[in-house]
């Protein structure tokens, strides 16, 4: 009886240790975790153009933005969305100002924590900048 207990026991240790080791491979890029006041970085490559968006939140939800587009040309990031992922509201289109060549900056407010994407579309293309957004 003592051998049965001993062998359920490893048999049952085995099994939750192999499920808490594959969690990396079932979440395979979580979203970056922004707080309020907080800031994130984040960078893609599409092709030949380098993008890096900075994102700055305050207190209260107020957010700027900056989006740099390198080795674009002609230069222009075409439509800039801020879209919540967890909710079927329609996306909110910002209005991006021109900082310098390959720089914009846009700033408005986040209506609640969650699950958020800024999302930049020029014709046919689209870069996806998603992360967690928590107070």
């Amino acid at each position: 009886m003592p051998r049965l207990l001993i062998v359920l026991m490893f048999s049952v240790l085995f099994v939750v240790s192999g499920a808490l080791l594959s969690i990396p491979l079932i979440v395979r890029n979580p979203l970056p975790i922004v707080g309020i006041p907080g800031s994130a970085v984040f960078e893609e490559l599409n092709g030949e153009v380098a993008t890096k968006l900075e994102l700055q939140v305050e207190t209260g939800g107020r957010f700027a933005l900056v989006l740099t587009a390198a080795g674009q040309d002609p230069p222009g990031i075409g439509t800039l969305y801020l879209r919540m992922l967890d909710h079927e509201m329609p996306p909110l289109a910002l209005r991006s100002q021109t900082n310098s060549n390959h720089e914009y900056r846009a700033a408005g407010r986040f209506p609640m924590p969650g699950r958020w994407e800024v999302l930049v579309r020029k014709g046919d293309e689209r870069q996806a900048f998603r992360f967690i957004l928590r107070e």
